[in-house]
């Protein structure tokens, strides 16, 4: 881990996003409800809130980061599940690996809940869409 006890407190943010690719039968069964493990978005939402607090224990360099705020978003767009998350922290270092492991264990889990109807779904395009606070917004290194 790099040391960041000298670092300012400022308000960081991140945005993430991740897709789950399917078929249309696993598709319309999310859209629908009827997957025979649940609600398959609530649950991947609630999932992926969890895995953003618990970032550093899968992550070996995160510190652990105290966050203020966690919110994902599981929309289904046309044959796919998109998954947004947003994180929010004051703190001395950012919280883009807290919303990129939201938007993996939301993912880890749709994937996990929908295996028994589709075999062959990919995830992809994982990946920070925003980041802000910090040095990189002009705060004290």
């Amino acid at each position: 881990m790099i040391d960041v006890s000298g670092k300012g407190i400022t308000l960081r943010y991140a945005r993430a996003e991740g897709w789950l690719e399917g078929s249309a039968e696993v598709i319309d069964r999310v859209r629908q409800g009827t997957v025979p493990k649940g609600d398959v978005r609530a649950t991947a939402r609630a999932a992926g809130i969890a895995a953003a607090k618990r970032c550093s224990d899968w992550i070996v360099f995160c510190h652990p980061i105290p966050l203020d705020w966690v919110d994902l978003t599981v929309e289904v767009e046309g044959e796919r599940l998109h998954v947004v998350s947003e994180v929010r922290s004051n703190w001395r270092t950012g919280v883009e690996m807290e919303a990129v492991t939201a938007v993996s264990g939301a993912l880890l889990n749709a994937y996990d809940m929908l295996k028994p109807i589709d075999k062959d779904m990919t995830m992809s395009g994982i990946r920070v869409l925003e980041k802000r606070g910090g040095k990189s917004d002009g705060a004290p290194a």
